[in-house]
């Protein structure tokens, strides 16, 4: 009877230790690693556990949040590459990812999808400022350096390429 209970608990530890890693990197094989359990634990779980299919399709929307927590800090924060000289590390330089915010704009802002397959001028200004204004009603609650270097970025995204 002990040794029942005692399965019961360390099949629950098992798969909150796996959930949790599965959070931090969405691959099975990752997480069952760091959870020190078999992938085909897992499945077996997902075949016998009435309750664990729901906690590990959990599990998957909440990493989803977190990844694209990620990409909003690497759209708007950016992030520090080194720069080399002659091989060695004489500083950094912080980058930011243009193409990743646009992507993030289109899938949180379906006016502004819509507005660029109408558009013959992909960019506008006009689309640019609608975006901006969307942006900063999001982000009303953020420090203000956070909204004025995206209004920068988005501005600067929209100024018309120069032909030199």
């Amino acid at each position: 009877m002990a040794s029942l209970a005692k399965q019961r608990i360390d099949k629950a530890v098992h798969q909150a230790r796996f959930l949790s890693a599965y959070e931090s990197c969405a691959d099975i094989c990752l997480a069952a690693r760091w959870a020190k359990v078999s992938r085909t634990a897992h499945y077996q779980w997902l075949n016998t556990d009435p309750t664990y299919a729901d906690r590990f399709a959990a599990a998957g929307r909440r990493c989803v949040d977190v990844f694209i927590s990620e990409g909003v800090r690497r759209a708007v924060r950016g992030v520090d590459k080194p720069v080399f000289y002659k091989g060695k590390i004489v500083g950094k330089i912080n980058e930011r990812s243009d193409a990743l915010l646009l992507a993030f704009l289109k899938a949180k802002v379906p006016e502004f999808k819509e507005k660029e397959k109408e558009s013959s001028v992909p960019n506008s200004s006009n689309s640019i400022t609608f975006i901006l204004q969307m942006i900063m009603q999001e982000l009303a609650d953020a420090p203000i350096e956070i909204r004025n270097r995206l209004g920068q970025r988005l501005m600067a995204l929209s100024a018309p390429a120069s032909s030199d």
